[in-house]
């Protein structure tokens, strides 16, 4: 607005050499004021590109940690899943040696005992087994 009013000055009086010096006096003092409002605006938009970049860093490591953590729960998961076949696998072999056991030793108590005992222990096994994969599966509802 200031240049334009010293244009317009400058052209209702004519073209006289003070008119020319207050134009550029103006222009000058404007170009101060640019410089200025710039100075003092460059190291703000140098901080808001610093706390970007810094900002961004930390989004990516986050990110890429999350992904870290989320295969590890995959892995994790299919182990617990191969251990609960394995487990099946193991109270199906165990079910069938107690049962053939049964079979050929009626006669002898301790084998009996014992056969009786091995078949406790394997049904334990189990139930424990079905508990912790219980809560296994608990955790992966919950997102733990």
């Amino acid at each position: 607005m200031n240049v334009a009013r010293a244009v317009n000055l400058s052209q209702a009086e004519g073209s006289n050499q003070n008119s020319v010096i207050e134009l550029s006096e103006t222009i000058f003092s404007l170009m101060q004021k640019l410089f200025e409002a710039i100075a003092k605006i460059d190291p703000l938009f140098a901080n808001i590109k610093t706390e970007i970049t810094e900002k961004t860093t930390a989004l990516e490591s986050e990110t890429q940690q999350l992904i870290s953590e989320v295969n590890d729960f995959q892995t994790a998961h299919q182990k617990l899943a191969r251990i609960v076949a394995l487990n099946d696998e193991m109270s199906n072999l165990m079910e069938h040696i107690s049962h053939a056991l049964e079979t050929k030793i009626q006669s002898s108590t301790f084998a009996q005992d014992s056969v009786h005992e091995l078949a406790d222990i394997t049904e334990r096994i189990s139930q424990q087994s079905i508990a912790i994969i219980q809560s296994f599966n608990q955790l992966a509802l919950l997102g733990i």
